[in-house]
């Protein structure tokens, strides 16, 4: 009954390929196939989990990208609003030569 209990709990839909095929001619064949069933378990969600860490990945260098970019515009933007002397929030020839000749 053990032994019943354990295969419907690790394989049901394999349950009389075990207890009809495998258990009755050899304890090493069964326990073989458990072997394998805990080997296929454990790759397959080694693979899930190398899916889940790489999409983390991906997600967390897209999130620095747009950080970094928004640091950039936030930057640039107020270095336009010190640099624009006749408040058109652009930057001009003459005010980009006046940066030039006095970069404070």
């Amino acid at each position: 009954t053990m032994v019943l209990l354990l295969v419907t709990g690790i394989a049901p839909e394999h349950k009389e390929f075990i207890t009809d095929d495998l258990a009755p001619g050899s304890l090493g064949a069964a326990i073989m196939y458990f072997i394998f069933l805990l080997i296929v378990t454990f790759t397959i969600l080694n693979l899930i989990l190398g899916l889940l860490v790489n999409v983390v990945v991906v997600i967390t260098r897209v999130e620095d990208e747009v950080r970094t970019v928004e640091k950039f515009r936030k930057q640039f933007a107020s270095l336009v609003t010190i640099l624009d002397q006749n408040g058109d929030l652009q930057v001009s020839r003459e005010e980009f030569e006046a940066l030039l000749v006095t970069p404070e």
